[in-house]
């Protein structure tokens, strides 16, 4: 056909695409996309009622515990405010146990929680609250209300319908360029992502589970629902401890920490040794400092590089295997497919650079009231039909092992 584009013709042997479509993207697993965050976390409150799910600066909240207060500060908004499915309900706090309450709290009323840094710029904070149009804001002049009267709300969870259909939270992306834009993520996305590294990983309740991302990055939710989705303990570090080398690596010792996330900055001033007690650390974020990953897999201890954009539920794709001359980003995790394709969408051959796109149950609904930047970053997927595709904008390529290379 001499009208055919040069572009469009097939450059690539059949046996090939099947082994790119196919055997780099065998992930299919089961998970309740049924079921929501808080329906997983009440599992653990049942199995594991007088387990410590959380702990910050001496004070310690089991998981009934947890659960109760959270139920009481449900029900104080759902009298005091009138929230509807998939409300938005900010929270400017700091990291601590009550953003742990007020996170869970808010999805109990069936609301989708938005993190907003009490650090931010005055007018960052106006943009996210203008933007959103929140239904009201939870911060600390809230609580204080709140722990006057707390008692006298009941410790039951509030009879709310929800699905994993229905929104879980609202990251808002700084955006390299212009104003900062909400993420869209759905429950039955970030099931995906947790249920699948809790299992890949195997994270249980003997676990002790650094919480360390501010809760304006989605690694935050990443660090508190694989924790108490697990029935883990939950160790909040304070900012004072992250200020200082040495007092993070007394935590970490102190507190037994085995399972932690670092961006790989932070883990660049430590010394590795100092963290041999950690049986899982992963980094996520930027480029992994291979000389530090090297040294910690040499401990005998799982050193995991994982990525993912906030658009893909936290994780896309994990590597934990033997490092050598440089760390790649891995394989893709449960239930997620990633493709590297050229300018017009084909199949990039192995060792050829593309743009990476990803697509299955990770992917988010979309941009808030961005409709055109949705339809243009979450497009058809031309290789499944009915499905989408997030074009990630970043550029990877396949390694003969089927690990992925940034």
């Amino acid at each position: 056909n001499r009208t055919e584009q040069v572009s469009a013709l097939p450059m690539m042997p059949v046996t090939e695409q099947a082994t790119l479509l196919a055997a780099f993207n065998d992930t299919e697993q089961e998970y309740p996309a049924e079921k929501t965050l808080i329906d997983l976390f009440i599992v653990q409150v049942t199995k594991n009622p007088n387990g410590i799910a959380l702990e910050y600066e001496g004070a310690e909240l089991t998981y009934k515990e947890l659960d109760e207060l959270s139920n009481r500060l449900a029900h104080y908004i759902l009298s005091n405010h009138t929230v509807r499915s998939e409300d938005f309900i900010g929270v400017t706090l700091e990291r601590s146990d009550w953003l742990i309450v007020s996170l869970l709290a808010v999805m109990k009323t069936g609301g989708a929680y938005i993190p907003i840094d009490p650090k931010y710029p005055a007018e960052r904070i106006s943009y996210i609250k203008e933007d959103s149009q929140c239904t009201l804001l939870i911060d600390v002049d809230f609580l204080e209300g709140f722990k006057k009267v707390q008692d006298t709300y009941p410790i039951n969870v509030p009879s709310i319908q929800l699905s994993g259909n229905n929104l879980a939270y609202i990251i808002y992306t700084s955006g390299s360029t212009g104003q900062p834009k909400g993420v869209l993520i759905e429950h039955k996305g970030i099931v995906n992502t947790i249920v699948s590294q809790i299992k890949e990983y195997g994270v249980s309740a003997s676990d002790h589970c650094l919480q360390f991302s501010n809760p304006s990055f989605d690694a935050s939710i990443w660090e508190i629902f694989i924790s108490l989705l697990s029935g883990a303990r939950m160790c909040i570090v304070s900012e004072a401890v992250k200020g200082d080398t040495t007092l993070f690596s007394e935590y970490i010792e102190e507190q037994q920490i085995s399972w932690a996330t670092l961006p790989p900055a932070f883990l660049k001033v430590l010394e590795v040794d100092e963290l041999s007690g950690i049986q899982t650390l992963i980094t996520a974020g930027e480029e992994a400092p291979i000389d530090k990953a090297l040294a910690f897999s040499e401990l005998g201890n799982r050193y995991v590089n994982a990525y993912g954009p906030t658009e893909t539920s936290i994780c896309a794709s994990v590597f934990s295997g033997a490092i050598t001359a440089k760390v790649p980003i891995g394989k893709p995790i449960a239930n997620t497919v990633i493709y590297i394709v050229s300018e017009t969408d084909a199949l990039q051959p192995v060792g050829v650079v593309g743009e990476l796109c990803v697509a299955g149950s990770g992917l988010a609904r979309g941009y808030l009231n961005r409709a055109d930047l949705t339809a243009e970053k979450f497009v058809p997927n031309p290789f499944k039909e009915g499905e989408r595709m997030y074009r990630t904008g970043d550029l990877a390529r396949w390694l003969p092992s089927g690990d992925i290379e940034f």
